[in-house]
């Protein structure tokens, strides 16, 4: 699992990340953590965690509330950004397509859920 590797290879994902994004962008999303956030992990949580619709949905309604919609996007865009990430710079367009596409082909990476409170 790719949201895993910050915490189980955290050189190797400081290199990657420093390389697609910049050392400032690391050190305010992974060192400071000045939102509560470990990159997009609440701080101290130590593990990525997935979500299925159905189980998205069934922690919501325990939270109380009513789920109207669920939706997602992506399937293979974790794998592809590690590739895009030790590409030289001049490489890595071919790869966006590639992950723009899967965003509208694929519907497991990223959830979306639409819900009122009871």
């Amino acid at each position: 699992d790719t949201g895993n590797w910050k915490f189980r290879f955290p050189r190797a994902h400081r290199f990657a990340y420093t390389r697609l994004h910049s050392a400032e962008e690391y050190t305010r999303r992974y060192v400071d953590c000045e939102n509560g956030l470990f990159g997009d992990i609440q701080v101290g949580k130590g593990e990525h965690e997935h979500f299925t619709p159905e189980s998205l949905s069934q922690l919501l309604r325990a939270s109380g509330f009513c789920v109207e919609t669920v939706d997602g996007a992506g399937r293979l865009g974790r794998p592809l950004g590690l590739v895009k990430a030790v590409l030289p710079s001049g490489l890595r367009q071919p790869v966006d397509r590639l992950i723009e596409a899967d965003q509208v082909a694929g519907e497991s990476v990223h959830l979306f859920a639409t819900a009122r409170r009871i």
